[in-house]
């Protein structure tokens, strides 16, 4: 949970963090697949939680599952991004753009958003932590 993100991410240093990422393609991916199955795992735990805390308090036991369904598709809206940072580090993707800028400047285009994804990637966490969810 706390390893593959300290091996990875770089204070204010999103070129590094693009190699790390790169250079650590399967630990990056088997946090993608942590994250993804560890919060499907979560959902079915907090309906056994409200099955259980029903009986105690029916409004906070509601509660719990309204948080939590609150939480899972931000999850899994991240788990997106890192996934669409991926593919544009590698020059995967898709979707492909013409620019009528010359060679260099494409280049340039294209570096700046592998480095937007994963500056906006870093708010998300930031934002999602902050606010405890």
């Amino acid at each position: 949970m706390f390893y593959i993100p300290s091996q990875i991410n770089t204070r204010d240093d999103a070129v590094t963090a693009a190699q790390n990422i790169l250079s650590n393609e399967f630990l990056f991916r088997t946090g993608i697949i942590n994250d993804l199955i560890s919060s499907t795992i979560w959902v079915f735990l907090v309906l056994i939680l409200y099955r259980l805390f029903k009986q105690v308090n029916e409004r906070q036991a509601k509660l719990l599952v309204a948080l939590v369904i609150v939480q899972i598709p931000t999850v899994f809206i991240m788990e997106a991004f890192n996934i669409t940072s991926l593919m544009i580090f590698k020059g995967d993707s898709c979707v492909q753009v013409p620019l009528p800028t010359p060679l260099s400047g494409r280049l340039a285009v294209h570096r700046q958003l592998r480095l937007t994804g994963l500056e906006l990637y870093e708010f998300i966490v930031t934002a999602i932590q902050g606010y405890g969810l």
